[in-house]
């Protein structure tokens, strides 16, 4: 079916064998993919004409596909719960931290540019991060709590968090200081 497909590039389906649940990566031509829609597709075309992103140090042949992992998953009535839950946990948690799904994206990015985003190849996983960003936003916050000491609010101050030195010191804390022997991450104990 997904071979039918003309904006799917039948030479980029991909069958992964070895995950827990079947997972298919495909890619999308977004040329194709836009066909129906002519103005669209000569918005897009002229977008990828323009200087607007020629300065930024990336792939430029990504402008012109991209890349989706399909899961099937099967539940029974007890495990349906249990990942509904988890998705709803990321709402909520998001909603909570909002800076938590920023710093997401720029790690993700990060990831992908150095072959690092893919789990079955010893990446990790998109939850698996967004629990370890949660779980420094939870201590930030956890942190920003004691110090306030009744001062001010916390959510002015979730409004006007530095998401550069967030990342910089995200990035420090699970680089230098975070032991993982001794440590275990648990987001809900906060």
């Amino acid at each position: 079916m997904l071979k039918d497909q003309k904006f799917i590039e039948n030479d980029k389906i991909e069958p992964i064998f070895t995950a827990s649940v079947p997972v298919i990566k495909i890619q999308i031509d977004y040329e194709k993919l836009l066909e129906d829609d002519p103005e669209l597709l000569e918005n897009f075309r002229d977008f990828k004409k323009s200087s607007q992103y020629k300065n930024f140090k990336f792939n430029h042949d990504e402008l012109n596909y991209v890349r989706i992992d399909l899961t099937f998953v099967h539940f029974d009535k007890t495990q349906e719960t249990e990942k509904m839950n988890s998705v709803m946990y990321a709402k909520i948690m998001i909603e909570q931290f909002p800076e938590v799904k920023i710093i997401l994206k720029v790690i993700k990015r990060f990831f992908l540019i150095k072959q690092m985003n893919n789990c079955f190849s010893g990446g990790l996983s998109s939850f698996n991060l967004f629990l370890l960003i949660l779980s420094y936003a939870q201590t930030q916050e956890e942190n920003s709590n004691h110090s306030n000491s009744g001062t001010g609010s916390v959510d002015s101050e979730r409004a006007n968090i530095n998401l550069g030195y967030f990342l910089n010191y995200l990035v420090g804390y699970f680089g230098h200081f975070f032991n993982f022997r001794a440590t275990i991450i648990d987001t809900n104990a906060i």
